[in-house]
Formats: structure tokens, sequence, C-alpha cells
């Protein structure tokens, strides 16, 4: 999605906030919803910076917050070269896209992050490193490792197996990697990408009006990205985030919620129609054989059934709007007959 946007001073950037902006060699961006709960265990992560010998701007859009959001951020100004602007409108892709419209800078990089993701103390250090060679290169992946601030995972080692979809773990080595394998709380982008007019697609991605909203905005961006651009992607082993896990996401009803989610974002992404077409009616024939009972027994077929729920809701949605061919009407009908809504809900 390559849109207009307006400028930095149409944005709400006021002037002093534009000037840090406009000198950095790196500006890190997250969007934040109701996060004061977490959100200052992350801002005092880029205060204790180490190794960094460059100017660089942390940007933080708050998506209409309701609770104490706004104070925490104020407690950070005179610490860190902070940039606060607001988006109204609800959805992590939305508010991004704010952001980038306050951004004027013809010679920064780009990382995105998550209001959760605590930085390791050579984050910056570590991106700046592997971004400034970054003309091979214009997608970049980075550590995420889960932090569970809940004693007990029982339940989450039922489905360590999608922590990837679950927490967003991704851990590997150095190297070229697909599109795919870039996760939001640890992205790095070249600046020519973005200046080239590439956004976030605002239809897909977390939203507070939406609490079984389509995943994988990151996912979508980076396919597109790679597509249109021809951008390769790396992965950087280097920087690091904790990714903070809530006692309230390591409940089931939240796992098979997220699976539900992860499901439904198939149906919308590039290459991910056709196989994901091919689980569907592999969950269609084991139905018929076994049916419900014996396909929820393990943890296994639990997330395989809030998958495919998901994804049939999903593929509903773009035959309402027009996006799937007519010859999928039959099997998205399925989804009547299998429920649309997620096993259990959060």
């Amino acid at each position: 999605m390559m849109t207009g946007h307006p400028t930095a001073a149409q944005s709400g950037a006021d002037s002093q906030s534009r000037a840090v902006i406009e000198a950095a060699r790196v500006v890190v961006i997250l969007a934040t919803h109701n996060g004061a709960g977490w959100i200052e265990r992350v801002l005092a992560g880029y205060e204790c910076q180490q190794g960094v010998d460059f100017r660089w701007a942390l940007l933080v859009i708050d998506n209409a917050s309701t609770d104490a959001t706004p104070a925490v951020l104020e407690r950070f100004r005179s610490k860190l070269p902070l940039v606060v602007i607001t988006e109204p409108r609800p959805g992590k892709n939305a508010a991004l896209n704010r952001g980038l419209a306050t951004i004027d800078n013809p010679n920064c990089d780009y990382i995105f992050t998550d209001d959760d993701a605590v930085p390791d103390s050579r984050f910056l250090a570590s991106w700046r490193k592997a971004l400034a060679p970054s003309k091979a290169y214009g997608l970049f992946g980075g550590t995420v490792l889960p932090c569970f601030e809940e004693v007990d995972v029982t339940v989450p080692q039922r489905y360590a197996k999608w922590y990837a979809e679950i927490y967003a773990c991704n851990q590997r080595g150095e190297g070229e990697i697909p599109p795919g394998a870039i996760f939001g709380p640890n992205m790095g982008v070249a600046g020519h990408i973005l200046r080239a007019g590439f956004r976030f697609n605002e239809a897909i991605g977390p939203k507070s009006s939406d609490p079984f909203y389509a995943m994988g905005s990151e996912t979508e961006f980076c396919v597109r990205v790679a597509r249109e651009a021809k951008a390769r992607c790396w992965f950087t082993a280097a920087p690091s985030v904790k990714h903070i896990v809530r006692p309230t996401q390591t409940t089931e009803e939240f796992i098979l919620a997220r699976a539900f989610r992860h499901g439904r974002g198939c149906a919308t992404k590039e290459g991910a129609l056709a196989s994901g077409l091919l689980e569907v009616l592999k969950r269609r024939l084991l139905l018929a054989r076994f049916g419900t009972a014996g396909l929820l027994g393990s943890a296994e077929a639990r997330w395989n059934e809030a998958w495919h729920r998901g994804f049939l809701a999903g593929l509903r949605d773009n035959l309402a709007e027009g996006l799937a061919p007519s010859a999928l009407i039959d099997l998205a009908s399925l989804s009547d007959q299998c429920g649309a809504e997620p096993v259990t809900k959060s």
C-alpha cells in the first residue's frame, strides 16, 4: 500500500519534536493502546541503552488510550529523545501510518517494535550496525524472546509449537530469510523503503474495536514490500527484545483466540490462501470421520479447530468484500456449518 500522506507539520508534531526526528539516524516507532501497565519497563529499557554514538528518536503513537499511558509517557520526555503524538482512530496500523506521517528525514532508518517489547542494553547499537550497510537488504527481523510474568506456564507449554504465532517468538541464526519470518515486536526497515511511499494496511492488525481482528499486519507489509520493491530480507540476531507475556495471555482462552485471529489473517495473506484451503478440506474430512469431539482431544487439535474457524471467517470477509473468486463461495459457506467464532473467547 503506497499512499499519499500529510507532511510532518500537518500530522501533529510540534517544531521541537520535528527537530528531534529530523536529526535522527534511527527512528524507533511503536504504537500503544492502554499500555500503562507495561510501557514504563519498555521506556526504561531505552533509557539504559549502551554503545549509542549516533542520534536517534523514539516516536510513540498513543492510539486512543483511556488509562494512564499519557502520564507515563510524559514522565520520560526529559529522559529520552521521545516524541509523542496521538491517533484517535483505533488500530495499530492506523497509528503507525500516522507516525510515519510525522517524519521528514531523508537520512534515517526505522525500527518498529511494540509497547510490551523490552529492548536489551545494546538494542539500538546492534540495529545501527545491521541497518547501516542496508543497500542489499530492505527488511530485517530481530530476536524476540517471550518473557513470562506468570510463574505457572503449564498451559502455554502445551502450545509451545506455536510460540511464534502466540507470542511472536523469533530466534534463529543470522542470514537471509523470507519476508514472513519478520515479526512486529522487532523489525527493521531501511529508510528508502518507506521514503518510496510504502505504508501499513489499516484493514488488518491489532485493533481495540475488534477483539478478533485478522493477525499479520507486519507479515502483510513485508510480503508486499518484498514483491513490489524486490526487497530482500535479513535476520539479524544481535538486537533482541523480551516480549512481556502477561498472566492473562497464558490462558487457553487467550491462546485459542490467537489461533482464530491467525487463521483469519491467513485468509488475507498472499500465498496463504491455497494452503489454508487445503487445511480446511483436511479438517472437513477429519470432522466427517471422527466428529467434533474427536477433533478437540488435544492441544494441537484445539489450536487447529480455532485456526480453521478463523480462516473460514476471514474467507467469508473476503467474499463479502468481493476479494475472493466466486468459486470459493461454496467452501466459504462451510463457516456457517462449522461456526465462524473462536472455540473459546478471551
